[in-house]
């Protein structure tokens, strides 16, 4: 089972980190959604809308931390790995953007193909960044 500090704990923590209950309202909807899962309130397929939806519309701390939460729920249910492959394909560049900064953290297998798929993307941003995370994940001695 997916390890949290519980539900409230959590949305504390959320609220805290993302500026006050406004501002971590798509944060607090993935811990509710991971919560009512954990509690078999809801299918994981509810969980992986939710943090879809804050990955693709999310300000910059929210589908960071969207990422993470997805990151964390794949370790334990590897089936939501298909997540990271439906946004590859979104057809904005910052999408696949927010996919790439998240490559590092994918298991071995996901990352090399998400790199693959990244790795000759239109958007020269997208481009340069899964090649600076690729480098990364690749060579982390290089970089102290």
């Amino acid at each position: 089972m997916m390890f949290t500090f519980g539900r409230v704990k959590e949305v504390e923590v959320a609220i805290r980190r993302h500026g006050g209950p406004e501002k971590a309202a798509m944060v607090v909807d993935i811990v509710s959604a991971v919560h009512d899962f954990i509690e078999n309130k809801a299918d994981l397929s509810d969980v992986e809308l939710t943090i879809k939806a804050a990955l693709i519309e999310g300000r910059r701390d929210v589908w960071d931390a969207a990422g993470t939460w997805l990151l964390k729920l794949q370790k334990d249910y590897p089936a939501v790995e298909h997540v990271w492959f439906e946004l590859v394909k979104d057809p904005k560049a910052e999408v696949r953007y927010r996919v790439a900064s998240h490559i590092i953290d994918l298991p071995v297998g996901a990352r090399e193909k998400i790199y693959e798929l990244l790795k000759d993307d239109p958007s020269k941003r997208v481009r340069e960044h899964v090649e600076g995370k690729w480098s990364f994940a690749q060579h982390p001695e290089k970089y102290g």
